[in-house]
């Protein structure tokens, strides 16, 4: 069973902004996108931790949380001495939840989870209404890809990190972005999502922002093999990927037609029927049908 059955993809883009840069973050909220994700982690140094945490506080405490943009905060990594110091700061702002960066063993989200859970009970919070995105950005994370996204009842969706893993890895950034190295691990997630009932992946960053066609042949691969939207790292990458994800009209008449065609084909006591321009209407493209128009909000 899906635990996320009531997700949209709304605008289908998580943007990354600097904590430490409040015109990028005033900026974020006007783009349209699905969520922004205040990082504090690669985005900051070691010098503006405090700074980071302390601006993004103050605009999280300044945010409604009932509506898109989604309000997450990417922490530090679940090795580092930063990722507790992070929450102490934050959770008081009540974001909508934390991406978790670099995750490679069950026992760390097992004490994040610890933290979360005690921070709820003892300020009188929803058990398990604090929601997690989780990064695998290295080859021991996407070989327990299972064991990780089983992990916590809060872990919403994830994402690859393709930048640290091929670092990981000795793959060369080109070859790993714009040859598409990880497109079997990529597929993989979605598959492994699915099995276990989470959102469907956020597709990952693409670092080369002057490559506009590699962009849009990467943007249109994650939306082909399911994810729901994609992390961007710029707002210049915002028209395409919601270009892309958005559902065309030509799609939402294709879906209406299918849907009509199902109803009269159950009140007639047909299963699967076979149109006059040779459209094969059964229950895969019915689901289909009902996907696409919940992503387009009718339903």
């Amino acid at each position: 069973m899906n635990r996320w059955k009531g997700w949209r993809m709304e605008m289908s883009a998580l943007l990354f902004v600097p904590a430490t840069d409040e015109h990028k973050i005033q900026k974020a909220e006007t783009l349209g996108c699905s969520g922004i994700i205040l990082d504090l982690e690669d985005a900051v140094s070691e010098a503006d931790k405090e700074r980071a945490r302390a601006n993004a506080t103050r605009w999280l405490q300044q945010r409604a949380s009932d509506g898109p943009p989604r309000r997450w905060v990417r922490i530090n990594g679940l090795d580092t001495p930063h990722w507790e110091s992070d929450l102490d700061a934050v959770l008081p702002a009540s974001p909508d939840g934390f991406v978790v960066p670099k995750v490679e063993r069950a026992g760390q989200l097992r004490a994040l989870e610890d933290r979360l859970r005690r921070w709820e009970r003892e300020t009188g919070q929803n058990l398990n209404g604090i929601q997690m995105v989780i990064l695998l950005e290295t080859a021991a994370g996407v070989m327990r890809m299972e064991e990780l996204l089983s992990a916590s009842k809060r872990i919403r969706a994830a994402a690859l990190g393709i930048a640290d893993l091929a670092v990981d890895t000795g793959m060369s950034l080109d070859f790993a972005f714009r040859q598409n190295g990880f497109a079997a691990e990529r597929v993989r997630l979605v598959l492994v999502s699915r099995a276990l009932g989470l959102e469907p992946p956020w597709d990952v960053v693409y670092v080369f922002l002057d490559d506009k066609a590699g962009f849009r042949e990467d943007v249109h691969f994650g939306h082909d093999i399911g994810c729901q939207g994609k992390m961007v790292i710029h707002p210049s990458q915002l028209a395409v990927v919601r270009e892309v994800y958005g559902v065309s009209d030509e799609e939402m008449l294709k879906a209406r037609r299918i849907l009509e065609i199902s109803a009269q084909a159950r009140q007639s006591g047909q299963g699967a029927v076979l149109t006059e321009d040779g459209l094969l209407v059964d229950g895969a493209l019915v689901r289909w049908a009902e996907d696409t128009l919940r992503r387009a909000g009718e339903q």
